[in-house]
């Protein structure tokens, strides 16, 4: 994501900093390791492979420490023998096996619920889903435990007798563990399905992420990045990929190396193809950069990351994007579900709310001299508005609850933005354009729909709520 300066900062050097998808910074890393750690962190294979070397490591640990005449409670310790212990560890790692299966079955199903029913875009939240990863990070090192204890117990017929206590005294333990989480698994999976909770976090992560945007009214409205000259030289894409991150340090340094003002052309999100244009760059004073500089466009892509599918790293509009398709998929003929769709669209607004107090629009990236040498550009606030509620009013143009539900969304926002001309002026037309597409049969519903349009609509007037009755949807 593309940093920001504002305000007395403008003419400074910009000393921007990646932010990862937890808000915190990654200073100094390079923008291609960046997103390829955020993908293995989110990755359902890394937590269980560290998990198993974990597990092997500390059986071995057990094993070399097993105390000489006991040392571990009676209350707790294994007394069996080698042959016990043999049918013990067999009999729990087989189990464990089986039951780390079914886990593997049930997630599988998760996620086919989740693509079919909700949308294909929320998988990555599910596979990402840290409860998950640890409960099958906790049954796949129990099984590869049990393992690597057993291969230690030795019977009288192969030799010394040994069977290490320690070990398999904390693999009793470790079963029990793997019990608690498969219950606790199962109520997560449960809990994790219903709709209320997916929008929910949906909404919660793209606050989050909002977060990391600077907010300051007093730099609206939303500025588009500046047109490149007839002039500009054209950087090709030299792979494919959904534009996930841009590290603004970095391509601030390329612009400035290679003597260039760069403006980008993909939105964050958006979907690059190979030898399609990533990019125009110009001269500071106008005139077409060097033909023969060939490291011009390594350099910008060495900046950039392209990755295979769209993120929420610097995506507002992404997390709004899910929560629609939800809608959308709920008021699809198979499903028929517009109170699903009416929530869906209460979440969106509630993102919007946040949303109305930020700058958005393009990034820009000064050097010391305070010229403007990278451009960024971004979904306006029109753009995210028209995103998150033309689809929904087109797909339920027939059904009064989601064109309520619709309309107490853009009053919401009408709150925030009465004061500000431009955006206001977008909360207008999104209501009128939500009345005008309306096809009800019942003059009762159309009459409901009209006087919730007339209290958005009061409300970008009047600068407040008019005192009304939310109606249930």
């Amino acid at each position: 994501m593309l940093g920001r300066r504002r305000g007395p900062d403008r003419g400074r050097t910009p000393t921007w900093t990646l932010p990862d998808d937890r808000g915190a910074t990654v200073p100094g890393l390079p923008v291609r390791v960046h997103g390829w750690w955020e993908d293995l962190q989110d990755s359902l294979w890394l937590l269980p492979a560290v998990g198993v070397v974990l597990s092997i490591a500390l059986a071995r640990i057990l094993v070399a420490l097993e105390p000489e005449g006991g040392g571990v409670p009676d209350a707790i310790a294994f007394t069996g023998n080698a042959a016990g212990a043999h049918e013990v560890l067999g009999q729990l790692t087989g189990a464990t096996f089986t039951v780390m299966g079914v886990v593997f079955s049930l997630t599988i199903v998760a996620l086919q619920m989740a693509s079919s029913q909700f949308s294909p875009r929320l998988l990555r939240t599910f596979l990402k889903d840290r409860s998950v990863q640890l409960v099958l990070t906790g049954l796949v090192g129990s099984g590869v435990f049990h393992v690597s204890v057993l291969r230690h117990v030795r019977s009288p017929e192969e030799g010394e007798a040994f069977v290490p206590e320690l070990a398999t005294t904390f693999a009793l333990l470790y079963a029990l563990v793997a019990v608690g989480l498969v219950v606790y698994f199962l109520h997560h999976l449960s809990s994790q399905l219903r709709v209320e909770v997916i929008m929910a976090s949906i909404r919660r992560e793209t606050l989050g992420h909002l977060r990391e945007l600077a907010a300051d009214r007093g730099d609206l409205p939303d500025a588009p990045p500046p047109e490149p000259p007839a002039t500009a030289g054209v950087v090709r894409a030299r792979t494919g990929g959904y534009l996930q991150t841009v590290d603004a340090a970095a391509l601030v340094a390329v612009a400035e190396r290679h003597g260039v003002v760069v403006r980008l052309r993909p939105l964050p999100g958006s979907w690059v193809a190979k030898g399609t244009t990533l990019a125009w760059v110009w001269g500071v004073d106008g005139r077409p950069p060097s033909a023969d500089d060939d490291r011009l466009a390594p350099d910008l892509h060495g900046a950039l990351h392209l990755g295979p599918e769209r993120t929420e790293t610097g995506d507002i509009a992404f997390g709004i994007r899910q929560l629609e398709d939800i809608a959308g998929r709920a008021l699809s003929t198979g499903v028929n579900d517009p109170t699903t769709a009416a929530q869906a669209v209460g979440q969106i607004g509630a993102v919007l709310i946040v949303l109305a107090d930020h700058p958005l629009g393009a990034d820009l990236g000064h050097d010391d001299q305070g010229r403007i040498r990278v451009a960024a550009p971004r979904p306006t606030f029109a753009d995210h508005l028209e995103l998150a509620v033309g689809q929904v009013r087109r797909y339920g143009a027939t059904e009064p609850a989601v064109l309520l539900a619709v309309l107490q969304a853009l009053t919401d926002v009408a709150e925030r933005v009465a004061d500000h001309g431009d955006r206001a002026a977008d909360v207008r037309d999104q209501v009128r354009r939500t009345v005008a597409l309306a096809d009800l049969d019942d003059p009762a519903d159309e009459q409901r729909v009209r006087t919730c349009a007339d209290v958005a609509l009061r409300t970008l007037d009047e600068g407040r709520r008019p005192p009304t009755v939310q109606s249930e949807v």
